[in-house]
Parts: C-alpha cells; sequence; structure tokens
C-alpha cells in the first residue's frame, strides 16, 4: 500500500520490501501494472517515474473501492557480490530456490526400485514354472498355454512384469494370468514355426505313429501336456502326407491314344474363299425427277385457294420449286402473303416432293 502523494523512490522500497530484496536488484523496466477490476484489463508498462506518475493520476479518478492495483515483473536480479556472511544487516535477500525446476528424475528411479522388490518374488516364480523350452512347439520361448481355448501366449519381458504385478495384489495366480490386452485373444500366438522332417516315409504306405504311452499323472496336468504332443503329431502327419502329394505329382503321366472315329474324318478347316464370297453392290438409291406439273393441278390437288392461287402465278411459282428460304420481300412485300398462308404453301409443296418419290403424280399423270 502507498499513499498518492508517495515518490517513485518511495514505492520502489516498498516493493523491495515485498519481495524481497534490495531496491536495485528490481528489473524496473519491465515492471507492469493494471487495475484489479475490470478483470480482463491489460497490463500496462510502468515505465519508470514518468509511468508512475501517470499511473497515480489514473487511480485517483477511480472510485475509492477500485484503487487497487497488480504488479507484474520478472524475478530480482542476483546479486553480482554475495554478501559476506559476518554482514549482519537486516537487508533480507530474495529465494530462488521456489523457481527452480524440480527434476523428477530421481522419483522415477524410487518408483522403479520399490516395484522390482515388491514383485521380484513372484517374478522368480514365474521363471520357474515357466522356463525356456518349455513348449517343443516354440523353442527358445517361454510359453504359456491356455488349455481351455488352445492357444498359446510368449512370456515376454512386459507379460512377466504384468503377471508379476498383478500376482503381488492377489489379483492372479501362477496358473491364471491376470485379465487384459496382454493375455488376450488377440495378442496369442498366430504364427506357428515349421516343423522338419528328419526322415523321409516309405512311398507307398502310409505313415504310421505310435500312440503316446499312458501315464499316471493327475487329469489337469495330462491336458496341459498332451495338448503340445498332438499338435506336434498333426503338424508331422500333414507334412508327410504334402510329401506323398508332391511326389505323386513328380511321377510322368502315361499318354493315352483315343481310337479314330468317323468323327475326325470331318475337315476342321474352312477354305478361306468360301467364308469370303463376294456380295453383291447395294441398290442405288431410288431417283426421282419432278414432273410437269401445272399450277392449276397443283393447286386443286392440294385445295389451295384462287387468291393463294393468284400470289403464286405473281411469284412464277412451279410445283417443286425451293421456296423455303425465299425472302420476306418477295413472298410477303410482293406477293402478298400472310405469314401462315406462306407456311401452309411449304408445307404443300413438301407433300407434293414426297408424293413424286412415291410416284404418286406418276400414276396421276398415266391416268
Amino acid at each position: 500500500m502507498f499513499k498518492a502523494s508517495a515518490s517513485y523512490e518511495t514505492f520502489l522500497n516498498g516493493v523491495a520490501n515485498q519481495l524481497p530484496c534490495a531496491v536495485d536488484e528490481i528489473v524496473q523496466e519491465k515492471v507492469t501494472w493494471k487495475p484489479q477490476n475490470p478483470a480482463r484489463s491489460t497490463y500496462l508498462s510502468l515505465g519508470g517515474e514518468v509511468g508512475f506518475c501517470s499511473m497515480v493520476g489514473q487511480i485517483k479518478e477511480g472510485k475509492p473501492g477500485m484503487r487497487i492495483i497488480m504488479l507484474a515483473m520478472p524475478p530480482p536480479r542476483k546479486p553480482l557480490v554475495e554478501k559476506p556472511f559476518w554482514n549482519d544487516d537486516d537487508t533480507k535477500s530474495f529465494d530462488y530456490a521456489d523457481l527452480e525446476v524440480i527434476s523428477t528424475h530421481n522419483h522415477v528411479v524410487e518408483q522403479r526400485v520399490a516395484f522390482d522388490k515388491a514383485t521380484k518374488p513372484h517374478r522368480e516364480a514365474l521363471l520357474e514354472k515357466y522356463p525356456i523350452d518349455n513348449n517343443p512347439m516354440f523353442p527358445g520361448q517361454r510359453i504359456w498355454t491356455n488349455s481351455k481355448m488352445r492357444t498359446y501366449f510368449e512370456l515376454t519381458e512386459l507379460k512377466l512384469n504384468v503377471w508379476a504385478s498383478h500376482l503381488a495384489r492377489g489379483t492372479a495366480t501362477l496358473e491364471s494370468p491376470p485379465i487384459g490386452p496382454h493375455f488376450n485373444h488377440k495378442a496369442r500366438i498366430t504364427v506357428f514355426p515349421k516343423v522338419e522332417m528328419t526322415s523321409e516315409p516309405p512311398r507307398g504306405t502310409a505313415p504310421t505313429v505310435d500312440p503316446a504311452p499312458l501315464t499316471t499323472a493327475p487329469a489337469a496336468s495330462a491336458v496341459s501336456s498332451a495338448s503340445p504332443m498332438t499338435m506336434m503329431m498333426d503338424l508331422l502327419l500333414f507334412n508327410m502326407i504334402q510329401q506323398q502329394q508332391q511326389q505323386l505329382r513328380a511321377v510322368p503321366a502315361i499318354a493315352v491314344t483315343a481310337p479314330v472315329t468317323a468323327m475326325s474324318a470331318i475337315p476342321t478347316h474352312v477354305p478361306t474363299t468360301a467364308l469370303h464370297a463376294p456380295t453383291s453392290a447395294p441398290q442405288s438409291p431410288a431417283k426421282y425427277q419432278l414432273p410437269d406439273v401445272s399450277l392449276v393441278a397443283f393447286c386443286e390437288r392440294y385445295s389451295i385457294n384462287a387468291m393463294d392461287q393468284e400470289r403464286l402465278e405473281k411469284l412464277e411459282f412451279q410445283p417443286g420449286d425451293k421456296i423455303d428460304n425465299l425472302s420476306d420481300d418477295d413472298w410477303k412485300t410482293f406477293a402478298g402473303f400472310t405469314s401462315l398462308s406462306w407456311r401452309c404453301i411449304i408445307e404443300k409443296n413438301q407433300t407434293f416432293i414426297r408424293d413424286v418419290r412415291s410416284s404418286v403424280w406418276a400414276v396421276a399423270l398415266a391416268v
């Protein structure tokens, strides 16, 4: 707390007492401030003595309950020369220990040591129960067999640690691993090693497998020990069957000649000249010639009135003439046709041409 009439030096002394540190250790050029309310206001640079006077003026303008400011600054500078131990003045120094980053390495190491200590006896028990090469199908590996599902799991370092930690907590046994992603159906062994054949079975005889000797072991152990042996026998039998099939394929096939029948006398080759016989040329399209039909006969045939007939005579029209592209000056201005009557004349002229192609006018003229 400081008064509005306080000087800049008094303000710095108050800040130094709160930190605590010496006044010359304060990084004055990086001191910022903002009013407490509103809370979203931004920090402003104090800017030395001139900025301090401006800050005091802004605080005076506020209400009495709003004259609270917040200061922010970097840590004080560390003194270049340490204070001698015999100097017993009352100046307090800033504690930089709170700003140092605490390393978690030692904490992690302690946790690892505690974990190894708690799981060591259980891990040793697992290594003793599941030694390397405990399953002949997977040489060089530690295998746990799920006898109910007939699945196999390799006991890696991670799985051993997980199993040992659950043994320490009492959530698993030496015979049953914990329930989790490391021992579910997806984590089982899916690729089985190939079994090499040591001797080739005789040809033409089926392979024989000696039955396994009967033992007087308990039922639970018999199931766990018989499963790998059964799988081994199945793999051996499958490999021997494959070898016999390959040997049968290698025997050369005997060629069998079929008797000659009457069908073989039929020639299978047809001369190309018979397939590609010359064809006659296509007929040319029918040619037509416009007959000499008078305008009167044309108008009577296609029901053209006398007024339109006079207009056609004015145009010197002959039946069959090309009048589709005739200009408006000719058929409208000069002859006097309307648009509707002129379209009717064009359609009837086209009908006349179609009738000529169909030989309608040839029959009419012959009659």
